[in-house]
């Protein structure tokens, strides 16, 4: 902080923190204007909004000269930014993303190198695979929190494909195939979820839940009983009931109790292992997620296949 502003983040604090192993040349891109967040050189000296925390005369001049330009319609220089993950940071430019951010301006042109991460953490590794899976499908939409979700999509995709195909309209282009499975398929489903609030009251995406409603209507399918979407949003429904006020109201003040007695002398000293945890009557904590309870598992190697990240 510096007199009550925040100031943006710092690449070189932010890519220390993580494992980054190689990059990747974006060339050319509109990038959202929200997404930019840090600096390379000049962290120190921005504040969010990235408007100088000390305003020299030369400072002032340069701002009001791309203003000016921005008003007369001239077309600026893309900006120069390392992309860590879903973040953005100025490696030039940092003036031009002020007035584009003062503006309201929802993209900019920019030239982006991306940092990639090694994936030795179960969320590289998912970062990664999501990262190949928007890149030959387009698909940027679609969340998953599990690992192996996304090659499970990808499979779908390429079956979607063969039917496709099988219709006599030939084969089509992958990305073609992956716009119809999303139109025809993933889109229906992710509206009924929606519709009955099903990824707030399981606090899960809605491609996690698409991809447990295949797999009960693929059980279903070897045991030689159908199942259709909207049997299994039901049967989803049915886990993830809508707790009632009085339930509610309990978990609240039960909360609100664990946390007062975490900062009595001698209370809770390890942190929390959710934002909305507290201690049950026989010992366990619980977390509360998006209105329902769950008994919270303490961490162990998970197994091959299985390994989760969290949404």
């Amino acid at each position: 902080m510096f007199r009550g502003r925040t100031r943006v983040k710092c690449f070189y604090a932010e890519q220390s923190a993580g494992a980054y192993a190689g990059r990747a040349d974006l060339g050319y891109r509109l990038v959202p204007v929200d997404r930019i967040v840090g600096s390379v050189g000049r962290c120190h000296e921005l504040d969010a909004r990235f408007q100088p925390l000390s305003l020299t005369r030369a400072r002032r001049q340069r701002l009001e000269r791309i203003r000016r330009l921005v008003d007369q319609g001239a077309i600026l220089p893309p900006v120069e930014l390392y992309k860590l993950r879903d973040e953005y940071y100025v490696i030039d430019g940092n003036h031009r993303v002020a007035v584009a951010k003062e503006n309201g301006q929802v993209e900019i042109d920019a030239h982006v190198i991306e940092l990639l991460p090694g994936g030795t953490r179960p969320e590289d590794r998912l970062y990664l695979a999501r990262r190949a899976f928007v890149s030959e499908t387009g698909l940027g939409g679609v969340e998953v929190s599990q690992i192996g979700g996304y090659e499970r999509l990808q499979e779908e995709i390429a079956a979607h494909r063969l039917s496709l195909a099988a219709e006599g309209k030939g084969q089509p282009a992958l990305r073609e195939a992956a716009a119809d499975w999303y139109r025809r398929r993933f889109e229906p489903v992710a509206r009924m979820l929606a519709a009955h609030g099903l990824p707030r009251r399981a606090g899960r995406t809605a491609g996690d839940l698409y991809l447990d409603l295949a797999t009960w209507r693929a059980a279903n399918s070897r045991e030689g009983s159908g199942m259709t979407w909207e049997e299994a949003v039901a049967h989803l429904e049915a886990l993830y009931p809508v707790p009632s006020l009085c339930e509610r109201l309990a978990m609240a003040w039960a909360q609100l109790a664990e946390r007062a007695r975490a900062l009595l002398p001698g209370g809770r000293r390890e942190p929390l292992p959710c934002p909305h945890a507290y201690a049950g009557p026989d010992g366990a904590i619980y977390c509360l997620r998006t209105g329902r309870l769950t008994r919270h598992q303490p961490p162990s190697p998970p197994a091959r296949g299985a390994e989760r990240t969290s949404p």
